[in-house]
């Protein structure tokens, strides 16, 4: 195989090779190596800058916000050109709940108040989650792509940037919640789910894909038991994955704040 074809390969262009399958030790391998290398990082990155000023701390957040967007950027770039469709970025709308932090980590990143304020919270919450659900679980890619092909590579390191950002603001100490914080993030998680069904509705006449947050479909995902438990009724298929959201985030964010209260209880004793 010549560069030139390993390159056309690569980048999607007359892709032959044998796809890695979902959850062989090829796609194991290569995301648990990914998983490392941004836990250490995040490690590392946290530590150095643990005394460091909010501007300091916030650098690196930005730096991995430029970082995620270049990588969609370019993605959108590839895709259009390779389909000759500049209507491509239709169907790579940043609606899923894993993608969702292309606003999250640069909210987070680069604003103040309370929209940063919020949008740490939501990448606290599900930024490992969407991390290591959309890697280990990538079903879709890994069981039709190579490893080393563009596509699959661009949606690991995206996802990867995510949890390693959440990783990060927990170690570094940008974390601090408190109750009013919950209905901030609830109400990203509800601007996001409405945008995302919006989207769903307006795309499904259309060849681009969407069904956004699984809210049309489970497409295979562990939803489908909802849509069994639901008998494939559309409507309450819809709302109770939208609800398993929320049910995560209050869960999650219920924990956190029942260590906390542990914690002082233990202090003041």
């Amino acid at each position: 195989m010549s560069f030139v074809d390993f390159l056309r390969m690569f980048f999607g262009w007359e892709d032959n090779r044998e796809a890695a399958g979902f959850l062989s030790w090829k796609h194991l391998l290569f995301v648990t190596v990914y998983i490392a290398i941004a836990t250490v990082l995040a490690v590392f990155l946290a530590k150095k800058h643990k005394n460091g000023t909010e501007k300091e701390k916030l650098r690196v957040l930005k730096i991995a916000s430029v970082v995620m967007l270049s990588c969609e950027a370019l993605k959108i770039v590839i895709i259009s050109v390779r389909s000759q469709d500049a209507l491509a970025f239709l169907g790579m709308l940043p609606l899923f709940l894993c993608s969702i932090h292309l606003f999250s980590i640069a909210l987070g990143a680069f604003t103040k108040g309370v929209v940063q304020e919020a949008a740490l919270t939501f990448l606290y919450v599900f930024g490992i989650l969407s991390s290591l659900a959309g890697t280990y679980l990538a079903g879709n890619y890994f069981g039709s792509s190579a490893v080393f092909s563009f596509d699959l590579m661009v949606s690991v390191t995206t996802h990867t940037i995510s949890g390693f950002s959440s990783l990060y603001l927990i170690l570094v100490g940008l974390i601090k919640i408190d109750k009013k914080k919950v209905i901030e993030c609830a109400a990203i998680l509800f601007v996001f789910t409405i945008l995302a069904h919006l989207a769903n509705v307006l795309l499904e006449p259309t060849s681009y894909e969407s069904n956004y947050m699984f809210l049309s479909r489970s497409s295979g995902t562990p939803f489908a038991i909802v849509d069994t438990m639901v008998g494939g009724n559309k409507v309450l298929y819809g709302v109770m994955v939208a609800l398993l959201q929320y049910a995560y985030m209050f869960a999650f964010l219920g924990v956190y704040f029942l260590i906390k209260k542990l914690q002082a209880k233990k202090k003041v004793a």
